[in-house]
């Protein structure tokens, strides 16, 4: 079951960074990404009418909660804006995302670490080594 759960993001990531790099450059990016975000919004809304809970649980949202949607809204924004702008400059599709990711791999281990006393094994450290080697043979340009 969890080779499924990840293979939504997987599939969805796949179709946003195609959708991404074939985004015509003239366009403004706040207006595609209004026009994103409500087309996305109008989809999750009738996601909750028909298989959710009819917006009940909003009731019960916290500071705390609140504090969280900020920082993931701001995390989606700062997300499509980079990704956006690195393809307009050019950067490659097939590795561009390879790249953001491993990095932002490592960041959430070392947060994991810190911050939620998560714990590396020595096979997890030795894929992150593999990871950090395979970025390199990526992004390498050999003369």
């Amino acid at each position: 079951m969890t080779w499924l759960i990840l293979a939504i993001p997987t599939l969805f990531g796949a179709f946003y960074h195609i959708g991404q790099k074939k985004l015509r450059t003239d366009l403004s990016p706040f207006l595609l990404f209004t026009l994103i975000y409500g087309i996305s919004m109008i989809i999750m809304l009738l996601f909750t009418f028909f298989w959710g809970d009819k917006l009940s649980s909003i009731k019960e949202f916290n500071l705390y909660d609140w504090k969280n949607v900020i920082l993931i809204s701001l995390g989606i924004i700062g997300i499509e804006l980079g990704f956006l702008l690195a393809y307009r400059q050019g950067l490659p599709l097939n590795t561009s995302a390879l790249v953001v990711n491993t990095a932002m791999g490592v960041i959430l281990l070392l947060f994991g670490l810190w911050s939620e006393g998560e714990r590396v094994s020595h096979q997890q450290f030795a894929g992150v080594l593999f990871s950090f080697v395979g970025l390199f043979l990526i992004t390498f340009k050999g003369s």
